[in-house]
């Protein structure tokens, strides 16, 4: 499989599998249960599981992007300030947003439970606001995908 197939497949289950994740951690923060409780605990799991295996290849993908993001371009004066900035909110973001949702799925708690899921939960609104402003950010490329 070419490496532009890839990029775009491994785009669409990333999206499918971050939207799953997010609806249904956002059902669980308003205690919305539209099927069973514990199916809908495992969907949001599982799932988030797969986004993590999907975000490793999405950045494998890109790394030349993000070396040159990294290298090039770190400085704040950059003209492309907000895309550093967005990129490494994403990184630290997710970083913590897996810590502590494995953290919280296999009870190993090292902060009180209380705010390991808080800090998840908020951590996973500004990951979501932070993905649509990447987005944003390569709409040529989202374009072409589209065409």
């Amino acid at each position: 499989m070419s490496l532009s197939k890839r990029l775009t497949t491994v785009f669409w289950l990333a999206l499918i599998t971050f939207v799953i994740s997010g609806v249904s951690g956002i059902f669980f923060d308003l205690r919305y249960y539209p099927i069973a409780r514990k199916m809908l605990r495992e969907i949001h799991i599982w799932d988030s599981y797969l986004l993590l295996i999907l975000m490793i290849i999405h950045v494998i993908d890109n790394w030349t992007w993000v070396k040159n993001l990294a290298g090039k371009y770190c400085s704040l004066a950059s003209k492309n300030r907000r895309m550093v900035i967005t990129f490494w909110v994403l990184v630290i973001s997710f970083i913590i947003i897996n810590l502590t949702g494995i953290s919280l799925h296999v009870k190993y708690i090292v902060l009180p439970h209380g705010w390991t899921k808080r800090i998840h939960d908020y951590v996973s609104y500004l990951f979501i606001v932070f993905t649509f402003i990447h987005l944003a950010d390569n709409y040529k490329w989202l374009k072409k995908l589209f065409k």
